[in-house]
């Protein structure tokens, strides 16, 4: 899954290879991002009916994390996929918020890049 999303950004949306960071452990070592891009973090999960607990306990820290070394006033999102399904979140007064969610029709990918368009910071 780590190369799809990796490819996905890559050519969907321009990102260098050097810009994402895989497996980005968090300043104080409780956890690690899979995937980092700017001010985006990506959780990749297996199946995202079981782990979604998982994302809403560990999703604000890794948010808290990035929001850290963005610059002042850069909104911070939260994406979690299972591949299947894509999650997003903010951080809204320190509060874990939804934004969005995405049931991927493999029939038209375009969706897919369009709906992730805005939620991605470089």
């Amino acid at each position: 899954m780590r190369g799809l999303i990796t490819e996905l950004l890559r050519e969907g949306f321009g990102a260098a290879f050097s810009e994402l960071e895989h497996e980005r452990y968090l300043v104080d070592n409780s956890g690690r991002i899979d995937v980092a891009w700017g001010a985006t973090v990506i959780e990749l999960k297996s199946d995202l009916r079981r782990e979604e607990r998982d994302v809403v306990a560990r999703m604000p820290d890794y948010l808290a994390d990035a929001s850290r070394g963005s610059a002042p006033g850069r909104t911070t999102d939260g994406l979690a996929t299972d591949g299947a399904t894509l999650l997003a979140y903010t951080l809204d007064l320190g509060r874990l918020t939804s934004i969005g969610r995405y049931d991927v029709d493999v029939d038209h990918p375009e969706r897919l890049l369009t709906w992730l368009e805005p939620l991605l910071s470089p």
